[in-house]
């Protein structure tokens, strides 16, 4: 133990027992085991630097700048402090002092931030790009100090931080950012607004009078500026309830409920024909009619069954609606047919009693007809000897630059008009082809039995053969 500068000052235990001993260098107690001595280990921990007495601890932190607060808790726990230098406390660990060499972290941080700090000519520099110039001498702390500069083109005062000026800032008031109460005024004036009280910021609501309707409205100025209407009035997005009442009165409706807003149904009673109708206000300022009755567009089944009966057609099931193939009776000629009701109130009723267009029961073929250019196949029927000139359907399509690819005659257009149908039916549901062109395209009329010509022609040519054909026979067993 002498030998390793360790006085004993107890008798000696048990080489794994702490051994009260004196060091012979620094004068102080420890207890290393005499086991760890004679391996090479251990020894004075004062003097390895494994170990700091408070005394030592305290000294240790006064060397590097800190005033210790409280009793010395340990080299490895947070020991409160106050900085000698910026007078600011935190709580270091010691052995981050003595190992890492770390001092206070707010002394720290200024050191960093005095490293970033730009310098006078980088920030006069920006300055001189964004068109201003500071007043006079001006002090730098950090990126977000506010400087007081004056603008080269407006001539105003403002501030600018450096964080500002390299994000590409400069004058608010030329960038539009900001505006004075001056020229706030004279914007809203030339967008139509009379302003009622004094400017306060760009996106507070600002009472001004809108001096195309009078009323008053509270647009903002960053609203308007970004090009949006001042006046919710003139825009559409807010109604006058007495406007409402005297569109809804011009449009002969009467509401049956409050105002629910411009685009939710509004429950009205129609004064013409006294049915409930729910139009939108905003369909109605668009021009649209108010009711669906009058327009034709909502049918009662009992007053479509009474069409059908002033056409002379005898209905056979309920009302399907509009546009669908209602199947009827005629009472004329007691055939079955199956017009539309739209059709029937435009004037139209059985297809085999009528005068003009196809006579179903003199002789007619069904057509199969293609058009390069635009790319579409069309069937269609027509009368073999058609009872005028310009009833020539097929004629009419090819002076339009279609092309006839088959042709099928049959005793009467019926049996042609039943070949069509079922093509059609095999085309739409069976190929999922829909309606290829529309009225404009085909102003002759026809459009409705187009589909794609993408495909061949050929695969159709067959099918409508095939049709043909069993029609064909069976109507020779028929006879």
């Amino acid at each position: 133990m002498i030998t390793a500068g360790l006085m004993p000052l107890e008798d000696f235990k048990h080489k794994d027992s702490p051994w009260k001993s004196k060091c012979l260098k620094c004068g102080k107690e420890v207890s290393p085991r005499f086991g760890s001595i004679r391996n090479g280990q251990g020894g004075c921990k004062y003097c390895a630097g494994r170990y700091l007495d408070e005394h030592d601890a305290i000294e240790a932190m006064t060397k590097a700048g800190f005033k210790p607060l409280v009793p010395y808790p340990g080299s490895q726990l947070p020991w409160k402090s106050e900085c000698e230098t910026c007078g600011k406390v935190s709580s270091p660990t010691l052995s981050n002092i003595r190992t890492l060499d770390s001092g206070c972290k707010y002394c720290s941080a200024q050191v960093k931030a005095d490293k970033k700090k730009p310098s006078l000519e980088a920030i006069l520099a920006l300055m001189q790009s964004a068109k201003i110039e500071p007043f006079g001498n001006f002090s730098y702390e950090n990126n977000r100090t506010a400087i007081t500069c004056r603008c080269l083109v407006c001539n105003r005062t403002i501030t600018a931080s450096f964080s500002s000026l390299r994000k590409g800032g400069g004058c608010p008031y030329c960038s539009g950012k900001r505006v004075d109460s001056a020229s706030a005024v004279k914007f809203m004036l030339q967008n139509g607004l009379e302003p009622l009280t004094p400017y306060s910021t760009s996106g507070s609501p600002w009472l001004c009078k809108c001096l195309i309707c009078q009323r008053e409205v509270t647009p903002s100025y960053s609203a308007v500026r970004s090009g949006q209407s001042g006046c919710a009035y003139c825009a559409g997005k807010k109604v006058d309830l007495q406007d409402a009442m005297r569109l809804m009165r011009d449009k002969r409706l009467l509401p049956l409920v409050p105002y629910p807003g411009s685009g939710k149904p509004w429950k009205s009673e129609c004064l013409v024909c006294g049915k409930q109708t729910s139009p939108r206000l905003a369909n109605l300022k668009n021009g649209h009619g108010g009711c669906l009755t009058c327009a034709g567009k909502l049918v009662e089944p009992t007053d479509a069954v009474n069409v059908m009966t002033q056409a002379g057609l005898e209905p056979l099931e309920p009302y399907p609606g509009r546009h669908t193939p209602w199947r009827s009776k005629c009472l004329k000629c007691s055939r079955e047919v199956t017009p539309t009701y739209g059709s029937v109130s435009r004037g139209s009723g059985c297809r085999y009693c009528a005068e003009i267009g196809i006579d179903y029961t003199s002789p007619g073929y069904v057509y199969l007809i293609t058009h390069n250019g635009m790319l579409s196949h069309k069937v269609g029927i027509a009368n073999s000897n058609p009872r005028k000139k310009y009833y020539d359907r097929l004629q009419q399509h090819l002076s339009k630059g279609w092309q006839c690819v088959s042709r099928h005659e049959f005793k009467s257009a019926d049996l042609a008009f039943r070949v069509e149908q079922d093509f059609l039916k095999w085309v739409r549901e069976d190929l999922a082809l829909g309606v290829y062109l529309s009225h404009n395209e085909m102003p002759q009329g026809g459009y409705t039995e187009t589909f794609s010509g993408a495909d061949s022609i050929t695969p159709f040519a067959i099918k409508l053969q095939e049709l043909s054909d069993k029609y064909l026979q069976d109507q020779k067993q028929s006879e």
